[in-house]
């Protein structure tokens, strides 16, 4: 039933043979809001399988799992938190971004999940980045360097999206 509206007795359904859909910002917060430690686990094992095959500086013995599984709870619960709120798609990106690299809840591969769960969740929105691949790759690794909040982040992809 999803992608349908509410009827205004809160029944999900359609008016007369008009299906009245969400716009695609209600979808996408109605994503996230559904957003679990299996789909994280997903986009983790995907992101690591693209590094062995593209990165000479992956180990060649990449060890897929959780390092600290609470932590990747929280994650998946603060992307569900700005969801319900709903937050701004930059913001939800931010910490989409920010949280795997600076909490490390997998053994590796923590900055590329970070980035590829970002992209993921302006697709939904609907944008994109204007930044180069050489900018992104320095700037998500400086994240921990210079210790960026949240709030930070969000800035710098609220300067690079389209």
């Amino acid at each position: 039933m999803r992608g349908l509206c509410a009827k205004p007795d809160g029944r999900k359904g359609i008016y007369g043979n008009i299906v009245i859909r969400k716009s695609m910002n209600e979808e996408a917060y109605a994503i996230l809001e559904d957003f679990d430690l299996s789909l994280l686990k997903r986009v983790y094992e995907l992101v690591g399988k693209e590094a062995l095959k593209d990165d000479e500086k992956c180990p060649p013995t990449f060890e897929s799992g959780l390092r600290i599984p609470s932590i990747a709870e929280e994650f998946v619960e603060r992307i569900r938190t700005l969801s319900r709120e709903p937050a701004a798609p930059e913001r939800i990106a931010a910490a989409a971004l920010r949280f795997p690299i600076w909490r490390q809840p997998f053994k590796n591969c923590n900055h590329r999940t970070g980035y590829a769960m970002c992209s993921q969740v302006l697709g939904l929105f609907g944008l994109g980045s204007t930044a180069s691949k050489d900018e992104i790759v320095k700037y998500v690794f400086s994240i921990n360097k210079y210790s960026y909040s949240e709030e930070e982040v969000e800035t710098w992809i609220r300067g690079r999206i389209r």
